[in-house]
């Protein structure tokens, strides 16, 4: 008898319980936990965040979002202790929506469920239940992004013989007189800050990532040649590589190597923590910037672009976090640094793609190497492993030489090759 009543008082509970959702009685505040069906991979939690309801702050309330794409979204809710009752309903309606809102790629198959202590599962309307933005980058991000410790301007000193950079002037304009007698002026060469950042579409901060720096050559800008002509930002995004692009400006439209802060000790350093920030506030999802500190790094240098290598590998401050570099007709000197580098750093990635006209350089490293015990191939194939040294000869065009090299479209191709190693690290 007793147990009967007991169980008719249960049944009552849980019929008011269920009426009570049902018409829009008052419920407390309570947990929202949103996951990711997928057929294929676990569940893969992406963030947690306050849910604020009206002029209440419902401190103790969070929603954990999670990645979602054509999948289901499952709702698990508890409720929580608080002083403050409110419709759940409502409380989802008064939730930020910058952080609740984002895309699905195909909504009709976006069917979220509700499971509660006490309460039948039962769908759930979805003006209530807004997806959680995700953190998978739905388009290519690319912009151009002022630094202050951009390579330039730079009013320091050339490191080989202490003398100012500014080391010429005319009409009062500052100036910088090359080896070679050029003269370029401050205002016109030296003077760019901005940052060429590229984030590809697809790219995930939740999953090993890397980061590629691109230093050009001779007689280039960030727009006409890096964005248009050379495509990098393009290469990288279709090598399909959990990865980002920063490609500073070094001396604009002018035939110069000079490596400006990147001379100065640590200066690689300054600019790479610069570069995490930046590309954090590009990404835009709250509480993830800081994902980008600490990504192993790549570094292309295209022909002139061997210098300001040269010097992040030798005083950046950030050797130890570089795990792969490729010279692209570049090595027109600092040969030994290289080659310390390589010897330092054994199991890091080294390519070195030559023409002509780098070849006898190329030819002298690779015979030292080989001196010293480092294995060298001499061809591309298959993907590169931990410590691979590849010295390889393409003769092809030098202008064109960042998009067609041994291979069309090579920093693709590099990156392929090179995906495995790099994101392990």
């Amino acid at each position: 008898m007793d147990i009967s009543r007991t169980l008719f008082f249960c049944c009552l509970m849980l019929a008011g319980l269920v009426a009570g959702a049902v018409i829009g009685w008052q419920l407390p505040p309570f947990h929202l936990s949103l996951e990711t069906i997928s057929p294929d991979t676990k569940p893969v939690k992406r963030d947690e965040v306050p849910i604020k309801s009206g002029s209440e702050d419902l401190s103790e309330t969070t929603i954990s979002t999670y990645e979602v794409g054509k999948n289901e979204v499952r709702a698990d809710i508890s409720p929580v202790e608080s002083d403050f009752e409110e419709p759940l309903e409502q409380a989802l309606e008064d939730t930020d929506t910058d952080l609740m809102s984002g895309d699905v790629a195909e909504e009709q198959k976006f069917t979220p469920r509700i499971e509660t202590a006490g309460l039948p599962a039962h769908n759930f309307p979805k003006r209530f239940l807004r997806p959680p933005r995700s953190v998978v980058q739905k388009r290519a991000l690319t912009k151009l992004v002022r630094f202050e410790t951009s390579p330039f301007p730079y009013d320091g000193v050339m490191p080989h013989n202490g003398e100012p950079f500014l080391n010429h002037e005319e009409d009062g304009r500052k100036a910088h007189k090359t080896r070679s007698g050029r003269i370029y002026y401050q205002d016109e060469t030296y003077n760019e800050e901005r940052v060429l950042l590229h984030i590809p579409k697809g790219f995930d901060i939740e999953k090993p990532a890397y980061m590629v720096l691109f230093f050009h050559g001779h007689g280039a800008t960030l727009e006409r040649d890096i964005i248009n002509r050379q495509r990098v930002p393009q290469q990288l995004s279709r090598a399909g590589v959990n990865a980002v692009l920063v490609a500073p400006q070094f001396a604009k439209n002018a035939r110069d190597s000079s490596a400006g802060k990147f001379w100065q000790p640590g200066g690689a350093r300054k600019f790479v923590q610069e570069a995490e920030r930046k590309l954090g506030e590009l990404y835009g999802v709250p509480g993830l910037a800081g994902r980008f500190k600490n990504m192993p790094i790549f570094i292309v240098g295209y022909s002139g672009g061997f210098l300001p290598t040269a010097w992040t590998l030798a005083r950046g401050g950030i050797s130890k976090r570089v795990k792969g570099v490729a010279l692209m007709d570049g090595l027109y000197g600092h040969q030994k640094t290289f080659s310390r580098w390589i010897s330092r750093h054994r199991d890091a990635i080294f390519v070195s793609a030559y023409t002509g006209l780098t070849a006898r350089r190329n030819v002298s490293l690779e015979e030292g190497l080989t001196s010293d015990g480092i294995g060298v191939v001499k061809e591309f194939e298959g993907s590169f492993e931990p410590g691979t040294v590849a010295i390889v000869r393409s003769d092809e065009d030098h202008h064109s030489y960042i998009t067609k090299a041994w291979t069309s479209m090579p920093i693709r191709d590099l990156l392929k090759r090179s995906d495995a190693v790099l994101r392990e690290n």
